[in-house]
């Protein structure tokens, strides 16, 4: 990574973290969070949304499900369709 010295805002630096990282769930939680102090409710979204791919990769459903549970307290237009899929990974465990 390079640090050059340049002031950045924290949503440009978690971006170019993220890109450079992009399985670090860390980071991209980070900057769900980001967004959702910022009123980005859709990139939130898509974060998370990230976030529960990357876990349910990893074999980690519990974290895939609190994944999923936060972007349901969003209000996501389909959100019956997340509810789902908690239904569907929590009935396979």
């Amino acid at each position: 990574m390079d640090v050059t010295g340049d002031e950045q805002s924290p949503e440009a630096y978690l971006d170019k973290l993220v890109a450079e990282y992009p399985d670090r769930i860390y980071l991209r939680y980070k900057k769900a969070e980001l967004h959702e102090k910022f009123g980005q409710i859709d990139l939130a979204i898509q974060e998370y949304d990230q976030i529960g791919e990357l876990l349910l990769e990893a074999g980690d459903r519990q974290g895939a499900v609190d994944a999923i549970e936060q972007i349901i307290t969003l209000d996501p237009p389909n959100k019956s369709k997340y509810q789902e899929l908690i239904e569907n990974l929590t009935a396979e465990s």
